[in-house]
């Protein structure tokens, strides 16, 4: 009889062994699978981004190589006589322009250095062997602040006369005016009489 109980006792922890040993493998197979399946599952994503890439790519660089309406246009020029940068942008408004590839639009623009080419901006730059015409001087007249403009030989002509008066100005900003603000562009120009007002 005790025979008979030890043999199923040990029988028992044999099989309980064995089908503890078959839930592991399964559960084992079972993570194994979610697994592989995740590895496939970013794989596939990963694919997908890659080809969402390169079909992005391929229609940005065709983009990139002609002009869109409405571009900016920026337009640099170095006046050697005086060392000045013009520097003026707008927007491209003549059909000709639109839809142009990089070469063809150096074509149009022979002379010109392009040194920027996308298609909502284009930046080309020349110099040229002379002096800029955008020289002034901010003085007094008549009691007034005035713009004069300077020719290449030094010479001012009266360019225009303003409505600020020079008894509103600081002390400092008066005696300024009295000697003479030169200044080498429109926009500098503009920016110092805004400060006058």
């Amino acid at each position: 009889m005790k025979r008979l109980i030890y043999t199923s006792i040990i029988v028992s922890l044999i099989l309980s062994f064995l089908i503890g040993m078959y839930i592991y493998k399964i559960m084992n197979l079972e993570k194994n699978n979610t697994q592989i399946g995740q590895l496939e599952e970013e794989m596939l994503i990963d694919d997908e981004c890659t080809q969402w890439e390169e079909l992005n790519s391929i229609k940005v660089s065709s983009a990139e190589n002609r002009v869109s309406p409405k571009a900016k246009l920026t337009i640099k020029i170095l006046y050697k006589q005086c060392n000045h940068m013009i520097e003026t942008s707008e927007e491209i408004k003549d059909n000709e322009s639109i839809n142009l590839t990089q070469e063809e639009f150096k074509q149009k623009y022979p002379d010109w250095e392009i040194q920027r080419f996308t298609p909502t901006e284009i930046i080309i730059y020349k110099e040229v062997d002379d002096f800029c015409n955008e020289h002034y001087k901010i003085k007094e007249n008549d009691g007034n602040i005035a713009i004069y403009k300077i020719n290449k030989n030094g010479n001012e002509t009266l360019e225009k006369m303003t409505d600020i008066s020079i008894a509103y100005l600081t002390n400092e900003d008066a005696e300024k005016i009295e000697k003479g603000i030169t200044v080498y562009s429109k926009k500098e120009l503009n920016k110092t009489i805004e400060d006058f007002e």
